[in-house]
């Protein structure tokens, strides 16, 4: 369940980055964040 869990926390993370660079147009908005720098 555990490993769901986390499949389930990335994809949301995905969909959060990806609706929030089509909003903005770009994706250049993520380019201060690094994967590890996020917390999901």
């Amino acid at each position: 369940m555990e490993e769901l869990q986390q499949t389930m926390d990335l994809i949301n993370h995905k969909c959060h980055y990806y609706k929030t660079a089509l909003e903005a147009g770009t994706e250049d908005i993520h380019k201060k964040d690094k994967i590890g720098n996020n917390v999901f």
